[in-house]
Parts: C-alpha cells; sequence; structure tokens
C-alpha cells in the first residue's frame, strides 16, 4: 500500500508499502485524485477503502491528510488522534497533530505534541522538522499572560494528623489563584484552605517567582533555573517567608523521560518563635509513556535543619525520604484519571521526650513511616477542569502517640483565562 508523507511544507510524497489493499481500484484512484488536486473525491475513495476492510494506519493517515487538506481540522484531528494509538506511528501522528492544533488556533497545544516528537525520539527526520516548528513557534510567539482560578471542597477524616483517639474529621474548602506571564517569567500564587470549624483560614501560602534562565527547548536536554519567595501561615504558628532557588533538567530519550529539581530556600519565621530554618530538596523521577497512559516513579529527599534551642515536636527538623510511583489514562474528550502510591520516611535530627497516652515517659529519636495513595479522576477543556478525588494513609511512629490514619475525599472546579 502507499501512503503519504505530511512534511512541513505541505508536500505529499508517495511510498511503496507491503500492505495489501482491501479495495485497490478504490485506493488507486483516490491516491489519482489527490495527486490532481480533488482532495474530496479522495477522501470519499480513502473512506470507501476503509469501509471495505482495510484498517490500515497508512490508510488512516491519508484520510487525516485528506481532512487537513480540505480544511476540516477537527476531522483531521480525530484521525490523527487514533493513528497515535499505533506505536509505530505514534511520532508521525503527533507531528501532524501540532499541525492541525496549530491550524485550530491552539500553539499551545501544537508545541506539545512537537515537543512530543523529540522526546520520542524515534525518526531522526520528524525530530528534525518538529525541532524547526517549535523555534518557528519561539521566534514568532508572543504569548499572552494566563490567570487559572481554582475551588475545591473536601472532607478531611483527620486534619492534624493526630492518633485515631484524638482525630477530628472536618470538612474543608481550597481556593487556588495562579497567574503566569510567559514573555517576562514570571509566576505568582496565592493557596488558602479553610476548615468549618475555624473562620480564619487555617493554611495560607503567597509565591511568585522568575525564570532566571533556560535552555533551548528543541532538543532532548532541558534544564531552568527559577528564584523567588514564598510566605506562609499556618493556624496556631508563625508567619513564614522562604526565599528559594530551583534548579531542574530533564533529559528526554526514547519516549523516557528523566527529571531532576534540586531546591533550596531560608525560612524566616516572625511572631513568638523566630527560630529559622534552612530547607533542601532534591527530586529524582523518570517517566515514560504516549499520549494515552503514562507512568513514572521516582525519589525524593528533603531536610530542614534544626530550629531553635528547646527540643520540641514545633523546632525539631528532619530528613524526609520519598520514594513514589504512579500513572495516568488518558482518553479522549479530555478525560483523565491519575493514580499514585508513595511511602515517606521522616527521621527527625534531635532526640524528643515525651510522655505517652499511658503516661510512659519515652526519649529517643523521632521516626515515622507514611504510606499515601492518591486517585484524581479529571475532565479538561481549553479553559475548564473538573476533577475529583481520593486520599487514603497511615503513619507508623516510634512514639504511638503520633501514629495516626487520614482519609479525603474531594472535588473542584477551575478556569483559566
Amino acid at each position: 500500500m502507499r501512503y503519504l508523507i505530511f512534511t512541513p511544507a505541505f508536500i505529499l510524497l508517495l511510498i511503496n508499502t507491503p500492505y495489501v489493499l482491501a479495495a485497490p481500484v478504490s485506493y488507486q484512484s483516490g491516491v489519482e485524485a489527490f495527486r490532481a488536486g480533488d482532495y474530496q473525491a479522495a477522501l470519499t475513495h480513502f473512506i470507501a477503502t476503509r469501509q471495505a476492510g482495510n484498517q490500515s494506519p497508512a490508510l488512516l493517515y491519508n484520510i487525516g491528510v485528506s481532512y487537513y487538506r480540505l480544511a476540516q481540522y477537527s476531522l483531521a484531528r480525530t484521525a490523527f488522534t487514533e493513528l497515535a494509538a499505533h506505536s509505530d506511528w505514534q511520532a508521525l501522528a503527533s507531528y501532524n497533530l501540532g499541525l492541525t492544533e496549530a491550524k485550530l488556533s491552539n500553539p499551545g497545544k501544537a508545541r506539545e505534541y512537537w515537543q512530543q516528537v523529540v522526546r520520542l525520539d524515534s525518526d531522526p527526520r520528524l525530530v528534525a522538522l518538529a525541532s524547526e516548528r517549535l523555534a518557528q513557534a519561539e521566534a514568532v510567539a508572543s504569548p499572552a499572560p494566563q490567570v487559572f482560578m481554582q475551588v475545591q471542597g473536601g472532607y478531611d477524616s483527620n486534619p492534624d494528623q493526630l492518633h485515631h483517639s484524638l482525630a477530628a474529621a472536618d470538612y474543608y474548602t481550597d481556593l487556588y489563584l495562579a497567574a503566569d506571564s510567559p514573555a517576562n517569567g514570571w509566576n505568582a500564587a496565592v493557596f488558602a484552605r479553610d476548615y468549618q470549624r475555624h473562620d480564619a483560614p487555617d493554611w495560607l501560602q503567597l509565591s511568585a517567582d522568575r525564570e532566571l534562565w533556560q535552555s533551548a527547548t528543541a532538543g532532548p536536554v532541558a534544564a531552568d533555573v527559577r528564584a523567588g519567595v514564598r510566605y506562609e501561615r499556618w493556624d496556631g504558628a508563625p508567619y513564614a517567608a522562604t526565599p528559594f532557588a530551583d534548579i531542574s533538567s530533564n533529559y528526554r530519550k526514547y519516549g523516557a523521560e528523566l527529571s531532576a529539581l534540586y531546591s533550596a530556600g531560608y525560612e524566616y519565621r516572625f511572631g513568638d518563635n523566630t527560630d529559622d530554618r534552612l530547607q533542601q530538596r532534591l527530586r529524582l523521577s523518570l517517566g515514560s509513556g504516549s499520549h494515552y497512559w503514562r507512568g513514572w516513579l521516582g525519589y525524593q529527599l528533603e531536610d530542614t535543619s534544626q530550629s531553635g534551642t528547646e527540643t520540641s515536636f514545633t523546632n525539631s527538623g528532619r530528613m524526609l525520604r520519598s520514594v513514589f510511583a504512579g500513572t495516568r489514562m488518558s482518553w479522549t474528550q479530555g478525560l483523565s484519571l491519575r493514580a499514585q502510591l508513595e511511602k515517606r520516611h521522616a527521621l527527625y535530627h534531635e532526640s524528643l521526650t515525651i510522655i505517652d497516652l499511658d503516661g510512659t515517659e519515652k526519649t529517643a529519636r523521632r521516626r515515622q513511616e507514611l504510606w499515601r495513595i492518591s486517585a484524581d479522576l479529571q475532565w479538561r477543556t481549553n479553559q475548564w477542569r473538573l476533577h475529583a478525588g481520593v486520599m487514603a494513609g497511615k503513619a507508623n511512629d516510634r512514639f504511638e502517640l503520633y501514629d495516626f490514619t487520614q482519609h479525603q475525599v474531594y472535588a473542584g472546579a477551575g478556569y483559566q483565562w
């Protein structure tokens, strides 16, 4: 069978392949009509060939190209999306999906598909074409600022993460507002959580950061450096301001992506407790998959320096190690399901002395293991995002006083301008 190669200059080349057509006359008529510029007739013949029983991806590709030539971009997108399910055709389908999204005035989505072609790295010619498209998009793009707002409500079985005998369930409301200005690299965000039992927000976080340097995007290796400041307040805890810097890097090859992030910040506290802390975080992750399925696993190490001279639960620094694995499955019409399993191990820097629930005095370095599993179902369009999810966690501590279980159920909606 012969199929059509779609190049960025929209030149169509005819190449022989070993497929056998179920309706060779109809297919040959489609090829001749296409050569003559009669794309509607070509499409009619290609569809007839498929209805006759030929389900080859090459024929599906020709149908997508014909739709594109007829400026029926939504139908072309449908054909190329179906084509992407065939692993051998995923890179070619993604490249043409980028062309189609560009025609549909979705430049961000177009860049995502071309970046996927670079990550897949299955065909040097396609990688070169996608890289050229990305470079052109970067040269002419003038990205407008974006604003995203999300409201979420949920139920938490143990908001304070206390021993089950002391836990008190409560309902909560989250508000998240983010602004992104790609032209100058600025990001800003506000997050607030309020439980019903309190009038004031129980957790308030404001952050702003700016991109200081970014490597070229058209390539398998990318790096980014950002710096900013974060302001936080928890109910019953001091205010804290943390200047920070993030260094991230990604390496993409054969459809897999290796990511690394190092973050460092210094937390300044205000109020009765003025002890400050140094915070560091290292995160490594490996992900692989396609548009329809993606899996990942990773490791994270966090260290918070000891704060203050008096040993207590609130100021003891800790070393936190996390191992996590997850998956995301995507379907048509913007529907996706994300699930993740995580195990955390925390070792606090100083020894603590506490009196247990039965009156026993215990002194030791506090250790804690936490298992957490979560699942989130999301539906999104270009502007709207609707999601619902569940989370379950269980912690075991050397001091049984700090053993706890926690469950959350939540749902929310977001909108992007």
